[in-house]
């Protein structure tokens, strides 16, 4: 099974099943097939499905274990509560909702937004992504900014964690009876199986915890205008539907800021979702593009984004070939690019082969990972993201921002996908026919190939490049539109 056909057994799913609650389910929020997100799905891709007679057995276990770990979660997390509820909050016409991440860094512009958002005079709702306790995260930001600023909870009080649970048992109790319907086959019912179990999940119940958060925000903010950050995430799609529900007289307008790729399907329900009187704002022409493509009846408009570099008109000669990789944010695709470059490192000892780690990636996940693989620090690269992009000639890639921002810097993308197809590759829409490399063979193929070129042959011709990084993520020049 392809993820794209998985994408399709999901909707029939849901569709058929119609229930309200399994918009908070993750695991039915498929949102691109990249190799960490496809970890829940590998048996079905695979076409394998359970022993049914053991999967039901095993059901109320599982619910009753995860539910056993939430309540710990509640239980070690109470001073949240106390937290979340001393917050104090000057109200101001719009409410951002952000990021809160390893890659923040304190008094910087918001690693999403950039200079888009002023946090001065916007108020601005943080999930949080590390594990930096709720009441340390302010001091991040300076005084002037922290009473706009609201950072969600990592969970609720016991009893409204419990009273979630007993909702969501009658969920699961719903699925695991559709799953003993013939007009089902075994794959689905596996699928069904599955879902009923991770209705309980952590990821699903942080999307009601959200829920429940954001909607005591916006009624104590009431705010005129929500802009949210627009990936295709499963949250996202909680958002859509609280404010279009229960908050109808509130503008969503959603940005961005992050690479498309063609298999996004979270971002394309999600587009979907989104009515004529809300806004969507992208990071360049290319993008808007393909949006406009899909909602005719939309607002949209280009706004540009952080991750744009002015185009580098007088390249210095290349002295020697660099190979950057641009690795996504998860152990996985780490331990790929290493295991890559440590290998064509040996076989191309007169190139350089530097991997980029994420920097949402703690340093002590990338020396674990080095450790296991046996391979020496100096092949991750410590520079910044500019000098890294200023001497180098190839970018490796999936589905990194980093392969676009270099474009602008004459860095020609190599596209890498073990599973074939440009469904992850964000440059499909610029029209480069690219190869697709799905292993370190085929790089090494390359590589020999254009070893006997002389330095000044190498790559793609820099004028295209740059055309399309100024195409894909434009410069900011007046920030968000005003309200329809």
């Amino acid at each position: 099974m392809t993820p794209a056909e998985l994408e399709i057994r999901l909707r029939r799913i849901t569709n058929q099943l119609n229930l309200d609650e399994l918009s908070y389910n993750h695991f039915f929020q498929f949102s691109k097939p990249t190799e960490d997100l496809l970890v829940p799905y590998r048996k079905f891709l695979r076409g394998k499905s359970s022993n049914l007679v053991l999967s039901h057995f095993l059901v109320p276990m599982k619910i009753v274990y995860l539910i056993l770990k939430s309540i710990l979660i509640s239980l070690l997390r109470k001073s949240e509560e106390r937290s979340w509820h001393s917050q104090e909050s000057s109200r101001k016409d719009v409410l951002v909702v952000s990021h809160f991440t390893q890659a923040q860094r304190p008094g910087e512009t918001d690693v999403h937004y950039g200079e888009l958002l002023n946090r001065s005079d916007t108020n601005v709702f943080y999930l949080n992504s590390t594990r930096v306790p709720h009441r340390e995260l302010v001091r991040f930001y300076p005084k002037s900014e922290q009473k706009n600023l609201i950072f969600m909870t990592k969970s609720l009080s016991l009893k409204s964690v419990l009273a979630i649970h007993e909702r969501f048992l009658s969920t699961s109790m719903k699925l695991i009876w559709s799953s003993f319907s013939n007009s089902y086959d075994r794959i689905d019912k596996s699928l069904l199986i599955e879902a009923a179990i991770r209705q309980h999940a952590r990821p699903t119940m942080a999307n009601k915890f959200l829920e429940v958060r954001f909607t005591e925000t916006v009624n104590l903010l009431n705010p005129a205008r929500i802009i949210m950050t627009f990936e295709g995430h499963s949250h996202e799609l909680v958002l859509i539907n609280l404010i279009h529900s229960k908050f109808p007289e509130i503008e969503i307008a959603a940005y961005q800021h992050a690479p498309v790729v063609p298999e996004q399907y979270g971002l394309l329900r999600n587009l979907r979702l989104l009515s004529s009187r809300d806004q969507l704002f992208t990071s360049g022409e290319l993008t808007y593009d393909f949006f406009r493509s899909l909602r005719e009846d939309l607002q949209i408009s280009v706004v540009g984004s952080r991750k744009h570099k002015e185009v580098t008109l007088n390249q210095s000669p290349i002295k020697r070939i660099k190979v950057l990789g641009a690795s996504e944010g998860s152990v996985i695709s780490i331990t790929k690019f290493i295991q890559i470059f440590s290998r064509l490192s040996v076989e191309f000892p007169g190139f350089e082969f530097k991997v980029r780690i994420h920097p949402s990636v703690p340093e002590s996940t990338v020396i674990r990972i080095l450790k296991a693989q046996g391979v020496d620090r100096s092949l991750i690269s410590h520079n910044s993201l500019l000098d890294d992009l200023l001497d180098s000639t190839y970018c490796i890639y999936q589905s990194s921002a980093v392969a676009i921002e270099g474009l602008a810097f004459g860095v020609t993308p190599l596209y890498f996908n073990e599973l074939e197809g440009h469904g992850l590759n964000p440059l499909f829409f610029a029209n480069f026919h690219q190869p697709i490399f799905r292993n370190v063979e085929e790089f090494i193929v390359f590589f020999s190939q254009v070893n006997s070129l002389s330095l000044n042959q190498h790559g793609l011709p820099t004028a295209r490049l740059q055309e399309v990084a100024q195409a894909y993520f434009s410069k900011i020049e007046n920030g968000f539109p005003k309200p329809s």
